[in-house]
């Protein structure tokens, strides 16, 4: 609020001398007035109220929010006036007058006007203020994030027929099957999940058992990876049967639980389906299922044929297939999914970070550079107001009472507009805050996985 000091209201002027007779002159008084002087602007035409003659000078901008504009943003959501950062008082001053304004609020609105700064652009980029990021990108092999945003199953598919006891290296392939499995499965994050299903462990690799062993495909454990329950689980299982593959595979579907985001089976086999089934048209069904698992199939020590036939099936899960003729091979194939995974993660992260500030810097970063710009734009608003008010004060332009109007009127205009971005900055400081939030989710989340690949 700016301090008035009233003006000397009248200076009279006495002249005289002791015996003169010529009367003393009429006292001279000045006073300004609440209309420009002919000087300043142009006399409306006769008969024309000066009230009734005044325009509104506002020409509204459009600015699409999908809402109707609160007062604030309509007061402001307008064109520049002919003076906006512009300081030839004196024209402005002819400008305002140019309006006819025939009242103290006529008055303030012309002054208002001829110097309103160019706001309606930033302020409707400010109104258009959001933040909203589109679903995280799937991790490595579609493998969802841990806890971030849902759960990963490993399923893991092993082969339990006759063949598996045969001996390589000095132990069986079972047993250097479990090893492996083991290893692999301990390395996982305590937030997957994990299943083991056995299949061809029933009956004998005999014709006579045979109809039971194809019958045979069993979950022997559902859970957290690396508890000491699954190494007792694999510690029972006994080769013994056929190679009921197909249907191990479409078993293994009802295995991954119903919240996991995403899932990975491994199947580990020694060989081909041979209990009549289609293990391709398995895997091919399996893959278009709602969690559509990856299906990566371990051929252990199989021959060209059976290799031929455990790629189509792979292929058609949407996974691959890996050759091990050895428990060596078999082991450093679960190390390089590790490392894989661990890589991955990491070009995951930068591609989520990357989202995550293009997303900022497109949606929220111009809303921040235009409140800022507001900001100052309504400091210098004000300053150049109080100088045409100087301007129009001195010249006579208008009187105290319109002055003071004008005062006030600016005062509750501007602060107006001050008080609508203190409001929009603690949003901007939230949207800021939700950049650093998602940013540091996926951070820890990448590192989570990769330290868990980098000790196994």
């Amino acid at each position: 609020m700016k301090s008035l000091v009233p003006p000397l209201a009248a200076v009279v002027l006495l002249a005289g001398c002791t015996g003169d007779p010529t009367p003393p002159p009429e006292p001279v008084v000045a006073t300004v007035s609440a209309t420009p002087t002919p000087s300043s602007r142009p006399s409306p035409s006769p008969g024309t109220d000066p009230v009734t003659a005044f325009v509104d000078p506002w020409v509204p901008v459009a600015c699409d929010v999908g809402r109707d504009p609160t007062p604030v943003e309509t007061a402001f959501l307008v064109e520049p006036g002919p003076f906006a950062d512009n300081s030839d008082w004196p024209a402005a001053a002819a400008a305002a007058g140019a309006l006819d304004p025939g009242s103290p609020e006529q008055w303030a609105t012309a002054v208002q006007w001829v110097l309103q700064r160019d706001f309606a652009d930033d302020l409707c980029t400010v109104m258009q203020l959001s933040f909203e990021l589109s679903d995280t990108g799937e991790g490595p092999e579609d493998a969802a994030l841990p806890e971030a945003v849902g759960s990963n199953h490993f399923a893991i598919a092993l082969d339990a027929s006759g063949s598996m006891a045969a001996r390589s290296g000095g132990s069986t392939r079972m047993a250097q099957a479990k090893t492996a499995i083991e290893q692999f499965l301990a390395g996982l994050p305590a937030s997957a999940t994990v299943s083991l299903r056995i299949y061809g462990h029933e009956g004998t690799n005999q014709e006579a058992g045979r109809m039971e062993s194809c019958a045979s495909s069993e979950v022997l454990y559902r859970g957290a990876p690396g508890d000491g329950e699954l190494t007792q689980v694999l510690a029972g299982v006994r080769p013994v049967g056929w190679t009921p593959l197909a249907a191990a595979i479409g078993d293994a579907a009802g295995d991954v639980p119903e919240d996991s985001t995403d899932a990975i089976l491994y199947v580990v086999s020694d060989g081909i389906e041979t209990c009549g089934g289609d293990p391709v048209e398995a895997a091919t069904e399996v893959a278009a299922t709602g969690v559509r698992p990856i299906i990566n199939v371990i051929g252990f020590e199989v021959g060209e044929e059976e290799r031929a036939a455990l790629e189509a099936v792979a292929e058609a899960g949407g996974g691959s297939y890996v050759h091990a003729t050895n428990a060596h091979e078999l082991q450093r194939y679960w190390a390089e999914e590790h490392a894989r995974l661990q890589t991955a993660w990491h070009a995951w992260r930068e591609r989520e970070q990357a989202r995550i500030r293009e997303a900022y810097a497109e949606q929220v970063r111009p809303a921040v550079d235009a409140f800022h710009r507001m900001r100052v734009g309504v400091k210098y608003n004000d300053i150049e107001i109080n100088s045409l008010e100087r301007h129009l004060q001195t010249n006579q332009i208008i009187d105290w009472e319109t002055l003071s109007h004008i005062i006030h009127a600016n005062d509750a205009h501007l602060d107006s507009l001050h008080r609508y971005l203190d409001e929009v900055e603690p949003r901007l400081r939230e949207h800021r805050q939700a950049r650093e939030d998602a940013l540091a989710e996926v951070y820890e989340t990448s590192e989570s996985w990769r330290e868990l690949y980098r000790r196994n």
